[in-house]
Order: C-alpha cells, then sequence, then structure tokens
C-alpha cells in the first residue's frame, strides 16, 4: 500500500484492498467472528475440510498479522479515494477486535489456538499477544476504537 501510495498514484490499491475482502468473504466464522488459520481452495490439502477449504483452527498469530495488515494498510490509503472499501475494511477490522477481546485471558494475553484456552498443549502466546496489543493500540490512536481500549494491559507471564 506504501508503495502504491507513494509511487503509484495509488492505481493498484484496489488489489490490495480485494485481497482482504476475500479474507472476509471466504474465512470468516460468522458465529465467532474469528477468522480461520488458513484455505484451499482445492479443498486438496490434509489439514482442510474437503467442503469449506478451511483449517479447523483459529490461530492467533494468524489473526493477529492479519489485524495488523489490514490496520497497516487502511493507515497507509487514502480514505476519500478508497471510498466505499476503506469503510468496509475499518469495520471488518473493528468487528475482529470486538470478536478477539472476547476471547482476551485475564492476564491481558491471547491463547495460542484463540477460541480454546484452557485446553491441554494450548498456551498463552507472547507474540500473538503483541501484535494484538500493536493493533488495539494502533485502532485507538488512529481513531476506529474507542479510547477506553487504550487502557488494555498485556501483563508479562508469571515466570514459573
Amino acid at each position: 500500500m506504501q508503495y502504491e501510495v507513494t509511487y503509484n498514484n495509488g492505481a493498484n490499491c484496489r488489489d490490495s484492498f480485494e485481497q482482504f475482502l476475500h479474507v472476509y468473504d471466504l474465512m470468516k466464522d460468522t458465529r465467532n467472528g474469528l477468522y480461520y488459520h488458513a484455505y484451499d481452495d482445492s479443498r486438496e490439502s490434509f489439514w482442510c475440510d474437503p467442503v469449506t477449504g478451511l483449517s479447523d483452527n483459529f490461530w492467533l498469530r494468524a489473526l493477529g498479522w492479519f489485524s495488523m495488515a489490514l490496520l497497516d494498510t487502511l493507515d497507509k490509503a487514502d480514505a476519500s479515494a478508497a471510498g466505499e472499501s476503506y469503510e468496509k475494511l475499518k469495520q471488518i477490522f473493528v468487528e475482529l477486535m470486538d470478536a478477539m477481546l472476547k476471547y482476551q485471558d485475564e492476564s491481558g494475553m491471547w491463547y495460542q489456538v484463540v477460541n480454546v484456552g484452557g485446553m491441554d498443549r494450548n498456551y498463552l502466546e507472547t507474540s500473538g499477544s503483541s501484535i494484538m496489543a500493536y493493533a488495539l493500540l494502533k485502532g485507538v490512536r488512529l481513531g476506529f476504537l474507542p479510547e477506553s481500549l487504550s487502557l488494555i494491559h498485556i501483563s508479562e507471564p508469571t515466570r514459573r
């Protein structure tokens, strides 16, 4: 997005927007608001559902990278030129942050597999939690999220 805006007068920004919209259309679970970890259009990979092509899991780091990329794209895009797409992507970001907050642990962190906190061998994950903190706080700074979210506390895990 930065390249397009800086060197190409935004000529191909629509392609970036469409990538996010495809993920939204194909990978969002409408029941919990999260996005599946992966999608296989061929439906041939061992890990995917043969009907939907989706993986079984909601992986924190994938959700974090998607959130961060979406937010950074919105930050660099020309909102007035993007029009309706910009507003839709902003809505997608806000809805995802709302969904993620429902799964935040009392420690301020999130589990590696987001929707099954406390499951055996699932753990509170530091890098993904840091990415989510970045997305939430930048979302507040850009005015996409309410300022009350700036009070979110990501604590250091207890050392054992």
